[in-house]
């Protein structure tokens, strides 16, 4: 996945919006994408953020043990 996908995502996971063909998106993920996301979030400095927006917002995506 490249920085903008993944930057792309983050947002939209970040946000309080929600796209049905973005949350399809997720649910698409490798490990290895979602792996890309943590680290731009961990570039951005909202990686507590987006666990807190995962946890409450995004209850239907299907996000891996070890993500």
């Amino acid at each position: 996945m490249n920085h903008e996908t993944a930057n792309e995502l983050l947002l939209y996971c970040l946000s309080g919006e929600h796209d049905e063909s973005r949350a399809a998106r997720l649910e698409q993920l490798s490990n290895s994408d979602w792996n890309d996301v943590i680290q731009q979030s961990r570039r951005h400095g909202v990686t507590p953020l987006l666990y807190q927006r995962l946890k409450t917002q995004h209850l239907n995506v299907n996000i891996p043990a070890n993500i």
